[in-house]
């Protein structure tokens, strides 16, 4: 038994894989709830919004509240609130315009990079995208001198699916960040800052809380970094994104059922 207050599941390749909730996840979830755990959703995606993801996650038997899902997004916009203001123009670059959406809801001051972009000092925050235009990249250029900060919701190499790893957010913030001739500031895992918005929100302490993930230089690099415990989730399609040694899981397991007798 380890003695915690709550757990934070990543969402793709342990609650679910492409949108289907993953074997024995609403099992281990409802015996959690059951003994009082406070349980939340800490995921980099940024391609979906946390409506979404809520809708989806208890139409399958995953009752998880609004509240209890933090994004990446959502981590974004408290960082660029907190850093630089509600009023300062943050050109989102990002799949669907999801993004976009959850930083406007944040009371941030969102526009897109094909329309007019006004020439004053700006934010741009760049997420998952599956292509990148050659008239996204044409307004990345034309903005460049007016950007004083360049943020990257998550820059994952891969994320699980159904049928394997699939490409992740890197590939298009290294695009933007040639462009711009600046580095990005990765704000959701590894960045311990992920982790501190996620128990915020839930009235956990970071060393109350252990981190379930599939990735070392994601999941349990960020659970280090925050001063969490960490629980790898290790199977035949998870593929480490670091080498042994360099971020080391507390504890590991083969499926998510063996997390109960871990945890009870």
């Amino acid at each position: 038994m380890i003695d915690i207050d709550g757990v934070l599941f990543d969402l793709d390749g342990v609650l679910w894989r492409r949108y289907h909730v993953s074997p024995g996840a609403a099992a281990v979830v409802a015996a959690l709830r059951r003994e009082s755990y406070t349980l939340g959703v800490i995921t980099n995606t940024s391609a979906r919004s946390g409506n979404f993801i809520c809708r989806r996650l208890r139409s399958q038997h995953l009752p998880f509240r609004r509240e209890e899902i933090t994004t990446s997004s959502d981590v974004a916009a408290y960082h660029i609130t907190v850093t630089h203001g509600g009023t300062i123009p943050v050109v989102c670059i990002g799949k669907y315009g999801s993004m976009r959406r959850s930083l406007s809801a944040s009371g941030l001051n969102t526009i897109s990079v094909r329309g007019d972009v006004p020439r004053v000092p700006l934010v741009v925050c760049a997420g998952y995208a599956e292509r990148l235009e050659r008239a996204e990249a044409a307004g990345i250029l034309r903005i460049a001198p007016d950007v004083i900060a360049l943020y990257a919701t998550e820059r994952d190499l891969w994320f699980g699916a159904a049928d394997g790893p699939e490409p992740g957010a890197a590939w298009v913030v290294a695009a933007i960040e040639e462009l711009l001739g600046r580095p990005a500031t990765t704000l959701g895992k590894p960045n311990p800052l992920a982790v501190s918005v996620a128990c915020k929100r839930l009235g956990l302490s970071p060393s109350r809380t252990i981190i379930v993930g599939d990735s070392l230089d994601s999941d349990v690099a960020c659970a280090a970094a925050a001063g969490a415990l960490s629980c790898l989730l290790r199977d035949e399609r998870t593929r480490r994104g670091a080498t042994r040694g360099e971020y080391e899981p507390n504890f590991e397991i083969n499926n998510l059922k063996s997390l109960i007798k871990l945890i009870l």
